[in-house]
């Protein structure tokens, strides 16, 4: 059982993984969890652009988190409450892969996860939560000397001693 007061966002871009509880209220039972989406590729969108990102069982990406009622087993969180037992702690994790060439703005994406009591097969619902995923990809600029001599921040473009029909080339690239 949760309450809706525990619906989060979650900044994506520094941190990889997520914890969280499940509390058992009543008798013994086997639960599992589901994260809705049919498919392990999920997007962060902005008004210009989308970002793909993931939700994993593990660190190592093997089993994506999918809702039903396509996912299969290992596509969700499972457990078992024995007689007496009332706390389970399970952890997912998120990746999302960015470069240069992104557009600025801020991308999100919200998530239904499921608490079902029972199987796969032969399930009840007994809570839901909102998760929304953002991050923020900042404006940046790039510049490069081509031709120049030099390290870092800093770039020499060295013309010579200054006589009538010399010339140094060079190119200047912009990337923002």
């Amino acid at each position: 059982s949760t309450s809706s007061a525990n619906s989060q966002t979650k900044i994506v871009q520094h941190k990889r993984n997520e914890s969280f509880k499940v509390r058992n209220t009543g008798d013994a039972c086997s639960f599992f969890i589901s994260f809705t989406g049919s498919s392990h590729v999920r997007y962060l969108q902005s008004p210009r652009d989308k970002i793909a990102y993931g939700l994993y069982d593990s660190v190592q990406r093997s089993n994506p988190l999918t809702g039903i009622p396509t996912a299969t087993e290992r596509n969700l969180l499972t457990g078992e409450f024995k007689t007496q037992e009332k706390l389970k702690t399970f952890t997912y994790f998120y990746f999302l892969e960015t470069n240069d060439t992104m557009p600025a703005g801020e991308y999100s994406d919200s998530v239904q996860v499921e608490l079902y009591e029972g199987t796969p097969g032969n399930h009840i619902l007994h809570d839901t939560k909102t998760i929304t995923f953002t991050t923020n990809i900042d404006p940046f600029i790039n510049v490069t000397v081509q031709g120049g001599q030099g390290a870092g921040r800093k770039t020499t473009l060295n013309f010579g001693t200054a006589r009538p029909g010399i010339s140094l080339g060079f190119n200047i690239n912009i990337n923002a």
